[in-house]
């Protein structure tokens, strides 16, 4: 057929030619359209034809489409069958499956254990040790037992003859003297405070402001009857202050030549009338000069006046139901007498007493009717008895200083001279308002006796609540309620006046706080004088008929009203003040790290020369001398337990038996439960705001175990309860972590160096001797500040025998997620500060480069660091979080799994604790080697009392008392092996690489043997297939620009031709080409012709 196609003339043939180009140009448009699936059939079926897999070229040359169809289907499935699977294994390998096995097989190792006081004080370093003198020999058991005096002696502090050790109270006093001395500078720096209108110190030195009157105080009690006027006069009037100048001439004349060059000396301008302290001269200076009241702070004597020649006047002429110290005293006072003499109702004022009718101060057991509820005043007895005290002085002097009212009698500051109607030449205080407290240092500065007082009376600051919680009334408010409600205050009611007046009224109430120009509708805390006028009436309540002025409150401690909603009552209640070295860091810092805080640990601190009571380890005896002490920066002073000399040697079972068992005296408290005096404060300078014993509740130690080589971290304690026994039982675990992008860890553990304070047990202080003594009293008597505290450090490393430094750099060999979070909080710290805090261990390269916070005594740079170190503080969580991104914990750990059982120890009854006590008391070398310690003390006296106990029912009660107090003061801890093995956890890949690879071989074979070619092969039928939609969406885009330019009828490139119809094919030619194309050539082969 194909010989009779191509037969005729070469004119026909190329006319043919010229025909088939024709209608091939004409087709182009279908055939363009026909190449998104003629296309893709023709590169499929080359695809079928040429592929290696699976024989399938073969089986393409004896197949229809259809069949070669159904074979690439299946060629494609099985392929994506084995995509599919590899996700899966891929998907499982990056999703880190882990493999946890675990062992019973980490061999028991014995713990590093550290046992710490929560007590920082220490009994018997903090007093004096006692002095029995003629009752040591029966101590001792050489005559017959110590008495009930000797007992008392040992054991109760309240006795008069106990006492804080010499160290102990310079200590204190030197505590106080730095923080008076330092919080008025820092509380100025912090606040805006004007020195022309108020003051921050005591003494004023600083006030630069125009004031030139004092206040003068009228009676605080005045009683007006009929036919009197029945208003009260001004309780204050204002005088005006006398030129400097002035008083000057006028001492000259009084024969006081060298205080009135003293003034002269200052050249203040002759009309300068300014209250002022000038450096140098306060108002006391002119004390020896001058009549005002004395004796304020002493008590009064009991007195027996003559019944025949009395000596005594009635002051106020009758009795007053509220009769009270300050009532007498001022009116005694203001008419000039020199003695008052109280007897409960009644007042009386004399100038002179007769000594030889003093009495017995029992004859006076009166209670004063009208004092404050948490007064302690007397108001004499039966018959003449009175309560006796001289206040002013015997002879007459040139200068008077007129009764300056409740508050200005403690509030030393700015004064003045002024010119007193009756007496002359005068002096007083004007009583200087001091600024108001900053919000950061909202406290008092905390000290003992009448200093404590005049501190807290000059508290300015803003707390609003009582000590119950109660929200302060505004002072203002109080004068309009106080008429309306009924007054829950001690002998205070007016109603219970001996008056037949069954009405009154109150006029007005008198205020009087330290901000003596306070705004009355603030409601803060405040050392408060509160008097009120009140008005009687007779029965018909409408014709007045007396009047009186009386003192309501009078409370150098700030306090303020309230009201109780359940009745409706008004009550004044005291404020819970901070003290200063509560709340600022500065005070303790600067001692402490002026000084030493391990000095200052081995000096008044807890000892295992007193503490340890018995110490045994798998039957060998240990001592003091088996123990470290170190200064822990989180609890204080720890006693590590040193085992190399008892492990060494053993086997593995014998560990596994070993028991540490320590018993343990917290020498905290006497036999009545009562700590050493001024103990917080002391405490707070020595252990920072960790040093508080208030905060132990009745926890006598911690105890942390931790593995060897590793940090003790208090965070990993274990508290041990008073008068218990603590059973630890540990055992030794390991876990062995994988890291993985979700839950990272590090896999190295570096050693990490500390700063610590290390010693050996060092034994109790020698005894202070002549020198020390005297050198002590040079640290109270010193009057700068920082040579308190220079001479403080002297003595204290003298007095502890201490030749060279405790601090040592500690390395630990195996560190901590807690290592490195508490390395980043430090960094941070000192990068804000410049200086280190020591609340928190310190590594050995920071403390090459930063100083240790507080260790300067300049002003400007304390507030600096003081400001700084308070927001750091607050910040120490927030460092810790952010620390957790970087610091990954550790990939192995080793730690103990700790299991703590407690039960009553030594739980002790009276009938059965003679032994206990004996052989306690034995411990302490009872009765040959006595300490004379006021801890050891505590057991002796309670041994003795058992001794010498009666059938009395009362001394029985006491007994088991202090028998309860002193097991409150015992604890016992034991540490010992829970198994042999620990647990050893071990994580790893459930699903390593190399099973991964391995399950790609096999799904390879499973999904019928893929081949590189045959890949290759695909992807190269991929690329026809994508070229060829490409050129089918080219040509789309032609053919519809061609069909465009039909449309509009001209001839041209694009115009259509009639091409004329060619011959129908023979129907072998139609069949040959509905197979494709493919003609048997004259071999018998196949001839492929694509169209």
């Amino acid at each position: 057929h194909r010989n009779f196609w191509q037969s005729g003339s070469p004119a026909a043939i190329a006319g043919m030619a010229d025909t088939e180009k024709q209608s091939a140009a004409d087709a182009s448009g279908t055939a363009e359209a026909e190449a998104g699936g003629f296309g893709i059939a023709n590169s499929f079926r080359e695809f079928a034809q040429y592929t290696t897999a699976h024989g399938l070229g073969r089986f393409a040359a004896q197949s229809t489409a259809f069949g070669r169809t159904i074979w690439i289907a299946f060629l494609l499935g099985t392929y994506g069958g084995f995509a599919y699977h590899l996700f899966t294994l891929i998907d499982r390998f990056t999703s880190t499956p882990l493999l946890t096995s675990l062992a019973t097989s980490l061999p028991y190792e014995f713990p590093d254990v550290y046992i710490c006081p929560k007590n920082p004080i220490a009994m018997s370093k903090a007093y004096e040790p006692f002095k029995l003198k003629d009752d040591m020999p029966k101590l001792r058991g050489l005559k017959k037992d110590c008495n009930t005096t000797c007992q008392a002696r040992l054991s109760y502090f309240k006795e008069s003859d106990v006492y804080l050790s010499t160290p102990m109270y310079a200590f204190a006093r030197m505590v106080y003297s730095v923080e008076a001395a330092l919080m008025p500078k820092l509380n100025n720096k912090g606040i805006a405070g004007n020195t022309s209108e108020c003051r921050f110190t005591l003494d004023g030195t600083e006030y630069t402001g125009d004031k030139s009157s004092v206040p003068v105080f009228g009676n605080s009690l005045r009683l007006t009857l009929p036919p009197s006027n029945l208003t009260q006069p001004n309780y204050v009037t204002e005088l005006p202050c006398m030129p400097w100048n002035e008083a000057a001439r006028l001492l000259a004349e009084a024969g006081l030549k060298n205080m009135s060059d003293k003034i002269l000396s200052y050249n203040f301008s002759n009309n300068d009338a300014r209250c002022r302290t000038p450096p140098g001269l306060p108002l006391e200076e002119f004390d020896n000069f001058t009549t005002y009241l004395i004796n304020l702070d002493k008590d009064p004597i009991c007195y027996q006046d003559s019944a025949s020649d009395r000596l005594f006047v009635s002051c106020f002429g009758g009795q007053i139901p509220t009769m009270n110290v300050e009532k007498c005293t001022e009116c005694c006072f203001k008419n000039n007498f020199k003695y008052y003499g109280l007897q409960y109702y009644d007042c009386f004022c004399s100038n002179r007493i007769v000594p030889g009718n003093t009495a017995d101060s029992s004859n006076c057991k009166y209670s004063c009717p009208g004092q404050a509820a948490d007064a302690d005043e007397t108001c004499g007895g039966d018959g003449l008895y009175m309560s006796v005290k001289q206040i002013r002085p015997t002879a007459d002097l040139p200068v008077f200083a007129s009764y300056g009212g409740f508050l200005a009698d403690y509030l030393i500051g700015p004064y003045c001279f002024y010119n007193d109607t009756h007496n002359g030449l005068a002096l007083s205080y004007c009583n200087i308002p001091f600024c108001s407290a900053s919000g950061t240092y909202d406290c008092v500065v905390r000290s003992s006796g009448d200093v404590a007082e005049k501190q807290s009376a000059k508290y300015t600051g803003n707390l609003n609540y009582t000590n119950s919680g109660r929200e302060c009334m505004v002072w203002d408010d109080v004068k309009t309620a106080i008429a309306k409600r009924t007054l829950s205050l001690a002998n205070s009611d007016l109603i219970s006046w001996n008056f037949p007046f069954r009405y009154y009224s109150i006029d007005q109430m008198i205020i009087l706080t330290t901000d003596y120009a306070i705004s009355n509708r603030t409601n803060y805390c405040r050392a408060a004088h509160v008097l009120y006028d009140a008005t009687y009436y007779d029965e018909t309540g409408t014709n007045r008929v007396g009047s009186s002025r009386s003192t309501l409150i009078s409370s150098l401690v700030p306090g303020c009203f309230y009201v109780n909603e359940e009745d409706s009552e008004i009550h004044f209640e005291t404020c819970a003040i901070e003290s200063c070295v509560e709340t600022s860091p500065s005070v303790p810092g600067i001692v402490r790290n002026n000084i030493g805080t391990a000095e200052l640990a081995r000096q008044f601190g807890p000892s295992l020369d007193v503490s340890l009571i018995d110490c045994d380890f798998y039957g060998w005896q240990c001592t003091a001398n088996h123990f470290q002490e170190v200064l822990h920066p989180e609890s204080g002073v720890c006693y590590k337990f040193m085992k190399e000399p008892f492990i060494t040697g053993l086997s593995l079972p014998e560990l596994k038996e070993a028991s540490l068992a320590v018993q343990l005296f917290t020498d905290a408290t006497d036999s009545d439960g009562i700590g050493p005096e001024q103990a917080q404060d002391a405490s707070k300078a020595i252990l920072n705001e960790l040093g508080d014993s208030s905060r132990a509740g009745n926890r006598a130690f911690d105890v942390v175990i931790v593995p060897n080589g590793t940090f003790p971290w208090i965070s990993q304690a274990f508290g041990v309860v008073k008068s218990q026994k603590s059973e630890f039982k540990v055992r030794l675990d390991r876990t062995t972590r994988l890291s993985k992008p979700s839950l990272e860890c590090s896999k190295a553990a570096p050693p990490v160096t500390y700063v610590l304070d290390y010693w050996k047990p060092a034994g109790l202080p020698s005894n202070v001797t002549a020198l020390m003594e005297t050198t002590f009293w040079a640290v109270e008597n010193a009057e700068n500040w920082t040579a308190k505290i220079d001479l403080m450090k002297q003595l204290v490393i003298s007095y502890n025998g201490m030749k060279s430094s405790t601090k040592q750099k500690v390395t630990f060999q195996t560190s901590t997620q807690e290592d490195c979070l508490n390395e980043y909080v430090l960094r941070r710290f000192a990068e804000n500060c410049r200086c280190l805090p020591t609340f928190l261990p310190i590594p050995e390269q920071l403390f090459a480069k930063y100083p240790i916070c507080f260790n300067s005594t300049d002003i400007e740079n304390l507030y600096k660091t003081d400001q700084c170190f308070i927001q750091q503080k607050k910040r120490v969580k927030t460092y810790r979080v952010e620390a957790r991104d970087h610091c990954m914990p550790p990939c192995e750990t080793r730690k103990y799994t700790v299991s703590q059982n407690s039960f009553p120890w030594p739980n002790v009854r009276r009938q059965v604790s003679e032994g206990f006590l004996r052989n306690l008391a034995k411990t302490y070398g009872y009765p040959n080697r006595v300490k004379s310690l006021r801890g050891p003390g505590v057991i002796y006296s309670t041994y003795l009392r058992y001794r010498s106990l009666s059938e009395n029912i009362t001394e029985l009660m006491n007994f088991d008392y202090q028998l309860l107090t002193l097991q409150d003061q015992l604890a016992m801890v034991s540490v010992s092996s829970a198994q042999m093995f620990g647990e050893d956890i071990l994580e790893e890949e459930a699903y390593p690489i190399k099973n991964l690879l391995a399950d790609m071989g096999g799904i390879l074979g499973l999904w019928c043997g893929v081949s590189i070619l045959t890949v290759c092969e695909l992807i190269e039928l991929s690329v026809y297939v994508i070229l060829t939609l490409k050129q089918f969406c080219a040509g789309d885009k032609q053919r519809r620009g061609s069909s465009d330019r039909g449309a509009s009828g001209h001839d041209g490139p694009g115009a259509a031709y009639a091409v004329p119809e060619l011959p129908t094919a023979p129907p072998s030619m139609k069949d040959d080409a509905n197979n494709g194309g493919e003609v048997a050539d004259e071999d018998g082969g196949v001839e492929s012709s694509r169209f």
